[in-house]
């Protein structure tokens, strides 16, 4: 469904004449596939890249450097006049629900708009349509004349997976969709998402911060650090058993409210996360690791295969698990 290869993002700081070139590495050579039917999750700290890879593939943002299909369409650039075709099989579900739905619409438009644009669905026709997606995702039919101030958080949320179902789409990012949701909401969502996604066949990028939930959702993750991808595996593998120092650390921060305890080395991340405008040479989490070497600081390690269907960037990997391991 998705093949992304060497994909590069840059933002310029300026866009004068005479200015310095400066821009901001939000994503620099990241290499990933996501299979027909799977979720695949994305995580790592604010800033790493996460929700520009989102919007790459939801062609927001043109790639600055690399080779990107998804569903079908390559994106590097894509071909006139297919867009329309694109929007279909491809949507998103965005972190604010609030943010997302227009106010001064009624959920009719709000969820009918894609079928009138992509189908020309019109009059009694799409409000049929449209309550039969509101029952789909747990509304009241009822609510088809209400407006999206009238609704919870979690109720816009799901007007919102509503609208990006309408279409039938192959592909859909979802970019925090529940982080913006109370905790007794979140697990209702999350299984109505995983629910779509068996009865439509979906297939789902699934960005997030909460390791938790992205344990819960996912079939592979990839871990993110300052625009690199530094570590990529099935989620039981990588939960068991994760390779790189920063993926250590992330669950070590994560265990004292959302994981089990136990069986977990106790590596720390201190410091500050680097300038994106000049990220650090050769390993970008060198500058934060308790392992870094010379050769860190002088070669960028490659994302490389190290068990089956497990991939770290890690010059050291092998040394440093055998230290914690002793």
């Amino acid at each position: 469904m998705v093949t992304a290869e060497g994909l590069v993002k840059h933002f310029p700081l300026s866009r004068r004449p005479f200015a310095e070139k400066r821009v901001v590495h939000a994503v620099d050579d990241v290499g990933f596939t996501v299979g027909a039917g799977e979720t695949f999750g994305l995580v790592g700290e604010s800033g790493c890249g996460k929700t520009t890879i989102g919007k790459l593939l939801l062609y927001l943002e043109p790639l600055t450097g690399g080779r990107l299909d998804v569903a079908g369409h390559s994106l590097s650039p894509l071909a006139s006049g297919t867009e329309r075709a694109f929007r279909r099989d491809v949507q998103a579900v965005f972190q604010d629900p609030y943010g997302a739905l227009n106010p001064r619409h009624r959920v009719l438009d709000v969820v009918g708009e894609p079928l009138t644009v992509q189908h020309g669905v019109r009059g009694a026709a799409l409000r049929e349509q449209v309550q039969e997606l509101l029952r789909i995702v747990g509304l009241p039919t009822r609510a088809v004349d209400q407006y999206p101030h009238e609704f919870s958080g979690g109720m816009r949320q799901r007007l919102a997976i509503a609208r990006a179902i309408s279409v039938r789409p192959k592909f859909m990012v979802l970019d925090e969709p529940v982080s913006a949701l109370d905790v007794s909401i979140r697990a209702q969502v999350l299984n109505l998402l995983r629910d779509l996604q068996e009865e439509l066949g979906l297939t789902y990028l699934f960005i997030a911060h909460d390791l938790a939930v992205v344990e819960f959702m996912s079939d592979r993750v990839g871990v993110m650090y300052l625009g690199r991808m530094v570590e990529l595996a099935d989620a039981a593998q990588l939960y068991r058993r994760p390779l790189h120092p920063y993926t250590r650390a992330l669950l070590r921060a994560a265990q004292a409210t959302d994981l089990p305890r136990g069986g977990r080395d106790t590596v720390a991340i201190e410091g500050e996360v680097p300038s994106p405008i000049n990220p650090p040479s050769g390993c970008r989490f060198r500058t934060r690791c308790p392992f870094a070497q010379a050769r860190c600081a002088a070669e960028v390690p490659a994302l490389t295969e190290v068990e089956e269907g497990h991939r770290i960037a890690c010059h050291f990997h092998a040394e440093i698990e055998a230290k914690l391991t002793a």
